[in-house]
């Protein structure tokens, strides 16, 4: 069975109460974690004529999450996370 390291808990663990302080919300977002793979994807993906998704793919699946929840106290709080800078920057770093 697979296990994270401690080490590397106890910095994801820090990484994301940071961001729920930045968002200065008033309930416990819910957090959605959205995985922009770039770098070595492509390449893999060529083998199944498959493409990497677009921008716009990542705007609907945040919008569908900005839908689901606007009914509930909570509101979603995106985190990305990415092996490619220039693709993380969807985001913005900024909550919706």
């Amino acid at each position: 069975m697979f296990t994270l390291h401690n080490k590397f808990t106890v910095v994801a663990k820090r990484i994301i109460k940071a961001a729920i302080e930045k968002a200065e919300v008033r309930e416990p977002p819910v957090l959605v974690g959205i995985h922009i793979r770039r770098t070595d994807y492509k390449s893999h993906l060529t083998g199944y004529k498959a493409m990497i998704v677009s921008k716009t793919y990542f705007d609907r699946a945040k919008e569908h999450f900005r839908q689901k929840y606007k009914d509930n106290r909570q509101s979603p709080l995106f985190l990305v996370v990415s092996d490619d800078k220039v693709s993380s920057t969807f985001s913005n770093g900024t909550r919706h």
